[in-house]
């Protein structure tokens, strides 16, 4: 590595990727279309999450950060038990997925769609559970990284307020977020791998966009 992991490094990169999305959702989203469309997946996912997808990678990059922000070193093992989480979550997107209504969803905006969630899913991981992480595990025991990495990406959640939502909707985001977040931790544990969080992340979030909530 680069650059010696420091909790407060990780913290920088994940706020770092925040304000880009925000303050790149408020200059360009002035009409992004109607969901589901084309136009919308560009504007709402795809441009703004690129941009941040370019910082984090540099960020990653410059500190040398790759090897352990996408790959766990040897740590206690988790109990099997805790793959009913996972497992639990990803049957129920698919299911989600295959149940919900898409037929008056175009097939070219679904396919935008996958793309900006991937986009999401990599972003999101890499930076909450990658960076972050990483600078979190330099001094802390996993306990500590498992709830300050999951409150962080759950209080991410509080930027969709400037984005329209109501506050009583935005902490019921907030609490929910805290939960996922804590799956998605235990997926890169039991998986070995920030990728098999960033499936499952993108899994819940693509079927999510399908319900009728959405």
């Amino acid at each position: 590595m680069r650059v010696q992991p420091k909790p407060w490094i990780g913290l920088s990169i994940a706020i770092g990727y925040l304000l880009i999305i925000l303050v790149t959702t408020l200059l360009i989203l002035d009409d992004p279309g109607r969901f589901p469309s084309v136009r919308w997946a560009l504007l709402h996912q795809v441009l703004p999450v690129g941009i941040g997808i370019v910082f984090l990678v540099i960020a990653t990059s410059w500190l040398g950060w790759w090897r352990p922000a996408l790959f766990e070193r040897e740590r206690k093992r988790l109990p099997w038990w805790l793959w009913i989480l996972p497992l639990f979550f990803a049957g129920g997107a698919i299911f989600n997925f295959v149940n919900a209504d898409r037929s008056a969803i175009p097939i070219e905006a679904m396919l935008a769609i996958a793309a900006g969630t991937v986009c999401i899913a990599f972003a999101e991981e890499l930076a909450f559970r990658g960076g972050l992480l990483v600078g979190l595990r330099a001094r802390f025991n996993e306990w500590i990284v498992w709830l300050v990495s999951s409150l962080v990406f759950a209080s991410a959640h509080l930027l969709n307020v400037a984005f329209g939502d109501s506050l009583p909707q935005v902490l019921g985001q907030v609490a929910f977020a805290f939960g996922m977040g804590s799956v998605f931790y235990v997926t890169r544990r039991l998986t070995g791998t920030l990728f098999g969080a960033m499936l499952l992340h993108f899994l819940w979030d693509y079927a999510g966009f399908f319900q009728p909530s959405s």
